[in-house]
């Protein structure tokens, strides 16, 4: 295992150097290494394939990654049993790889899965499930299916705000996809009222300066300049 690890430390270097073909070898020989000292079911094998998966889907090989990314929910089955929170993450990062696949019925799918273990461990009212609504909600939208999207993100945003306060910047992240989920169904009145209250939680959570505050007012303007013209911008 300490040749395992070496090899590991190596292609986290060449990684950080951009040398991913140099850094994927190198984690390939580290996954040979441990699957011949640990077998095919221990938890580092799973690790080891999501580092991988990683690689690829840096690489944009998404379709690799997502085998690597099974590999490794496959391992952790195996390890924890289907119920584990662990299988819940890999199920999100395999249904996040589908929907960048535009395999949105799959990734739906995955998501529903880590749903119901996140919602049988948790509780309906955790942040986690609430993050699960709205990653499930940026599948729909990338789907078109914008009154899903806008379903899920409102379960988001109720959860959060119970949980973590309407302040919070959690809930300025769930107001901003629903403004981009209505701009793209052209409800323009709706939207700019959603990056409004975006605009006002991260300017008192973040401050003004912050580039989150000023990547909001740039969406403002944009949705201004498409609803109604320059004539008027002066509304911000």
């Amino acid at each position: 295992l300490v040749i395992a690890s070496t090899y590991s430390c190596m292609a986290s270097l060449r990684e950080g150097q951009g040398e991913q073909g140099q850094a994927l070898e190198l984690y390939e020989r580290a996954l040979a290494v441990e699957l011949a000292t640990l077998g095919d079911a221990h938890p580092d094998i799973a690790k080891r394939y999501s580092d991988i998966a990683a690689l690829h889907a840096k690489g944009g090989e998404l379709g690799l990654a997502l085998e690597c990314q099974e590999k490794a929910c496959a391992v952790e089955v195996k390890a924890y049993g289907e119920e584990h929170s662990r299988v819940a993450s890999r199920y999100t990062a395999m249904a996040a790889l589908c929907t960048k696949q535009s395999s949105h019925d799959r990734a739906l799918e995955l998501y529903d899965k880590a749903l119901a273990i996140k919602t049988r461990k948790l509780g309906e009212g955790h942040p986690d499930v609430a993050a699960l609504y709205n990653n499930m909600a940026m599948a729909q939208r990338a789907a078109g299916c914008y009154d899903q999207a806008i379903d899920l993100l409102e379960r988001a945003l109720q959860t959060l705000s119970a949980t973590l306060g309407s302040e919070h910047v959690a809930v300025a992240t769930v107001h901003d996809n629903m403004a981009r989920v209505c701009y793209e169904r052209g409800d323009y009145d709706r939207a700019f009222g959603f990056f409004r209250r975006t605009l006002a939680i991260l300017s008192a959570a973040l401050g003004e300066d912050h580039p989150h505050v000023a990547s909001t007012y740039d969406n403002m303007v944009h949705l201004l300049i498409k609803q109604c013209g320059d004539g008027h911008l002066t509304s911000l």
